[in-house]
């Protein structure tokens, strides 16, 4: 379809050319709509695709860098305190747990099965981590630290404590860094995905396709006056002795009645 004149895109449109519009308008309903609920509907997807996608890739970023940071303290503190010791594994067991949390409550947003693959490190050494005094716990299945039992294991056995937590490459903190590691690559904006449930955003379709369609006809018609000013000296009727077929008359107020 040619000719819609949509406010703004034609300077001074002709009394015949608008004519023509509305009768475009008038014939081609479904064309209409179509181009009316493309131009409105893919422009609003498209922006909470991408305030959505921006504020998913930060959150990301960030429990990615909290869960490195406790990692890299847990690979690093062999031989400290074992209190200090147990208090850095509570920290990496939060920090993951946190990870986790957010990768499930995102997943409509982001690459199937990730959530899966960062949890995998914690998830393989569930029995050997379990002798340690660290289980998952509770209805969110978070991961928790027995403090007791660790620093029990930890006086039995300080080096398999070590081998378990800190020793590359199958210690656990070691492969939790390999694990964030192969997440930012190549980019965290690689594991954005597209979610189903942006697929319908605003108002109903019907509702809105009307409104914007009795807008966009009222600014066709506001736009201009409808019948072409004579030049001085040309008649009153230049429009209709130069050819052009005579307008009707049509208005702003009409078209408000009945819409």
């Amino acid at each position: 379809m040619t000719g819609i004149a949509f406010k703004g895109l034609a300077e001074t449109p002709s009394a015949t050319s608008r004519a023509t519009d509305l009768t475009a308008l008038a014939l081609e309903p479904d064309a209409f709509r179509e181009r009316v609920l493309w131009r409105y509907r893919g422009a609003e997807r498209r922006a909470r695709m991408d305030r959505l996608g921006s504020l998913v890739q930060a959150g990301l970023d960030l429990r990615l860098t909290a869960l490195e940071r406790a990692a890299q303290t847990v690979r690093d503190g062999a031989g400290a305190p074992g209190l200090e010791r147990a208090a850095g594994v509570r920290t990496l067991l939060e920090a993951a747990s946190d990870l986790d949390s957010f990768l499930t409550d995102h997943a409509d947003l982001l690459e199937p099965g990730l959530a899966a693959r960062a949890g995998a490190p914690l998830a393989d050494r569930a029995a050997e981590l379990d002798s340690l005094g660290i289980a998952r716990q509770g209805a969110d299945g978070a991961w928790t630290l027995d403090r007791p039992a660790f620093l029990e294991a930890l006086a039995a056995d300080p080096g398999g404590v070590d081998a378990a937590l800190g020793a590359a490459p199958d210690g656990l903190a070691p492969a939790l860094l390999a694990q964030a590691e192969a997440i930012r690559a190549p980019g965290l904006d690689t594991r954005l995905a597209n979610a189903a449930g942006l697929a319908d955003v605003g108002p109903p379709v019907g509702r809105e396709v009307a409104n914007m369609e009795r807008s966009t006809l009222l600014d066709v018609v506001e736009a201009a006056p409808l019948v072409a000013e004579p030049r001085q000296g040309d008649g009153p009727r230049r429009a209709e002795a130069a050819g052009s077929p005579a307008l009707p008359e049509l208005g702003p107020g009409l078209l408000r009645g009945s819409a």
